[in-house]
């Protein structure tokens, strides 16, 4: 992603050499580089907000499966345990605190 055209970018590059130099800039240049410097580094922000969301929901779909999964299991475990208390005698199920 290109926030600015070439010509554009060409031009801030230019003044970030002289910037870098040392070189003093004249109050339109000034402009013009802060400028670039601004809507660079909200590219920038941008980019690392995208390449987070991006993580996020890869992590998201995961926890999706495993709560799928998990689920599946949770399913499993009460049916066998249905079947085991309705083979208990109802004393035992009594005793162990099992009501219906």
């Amino acid at each position: 992603m290109n926030p600015m055209d070439d010509a554009a970018f060409r031009d801030w590059w230019k003044l970030h050499l002289r910037v870098s130099r040392g070189e003093t800039l004249g109050a339109e240049e000034a402009d013009r580089y802060r400028h670039g410097v601004e809507v660079l580094d909200e590219a920038e922000r941008q980019e690392r907000e995208v390449s987070v969301a991006r993580k996020l929901r890869a992590l998201l779909k995961e926890t999706e499966a495993s709560h799928a999964r998990l689920s599946a299991r949770q399913a499993q475990l009460a049916a066998e345990i249905t079947r085991i208390e309705a083979s208990l005698t109802e004393e035992t199920r009594w005793a162990l605190g099992i009501t219906d």
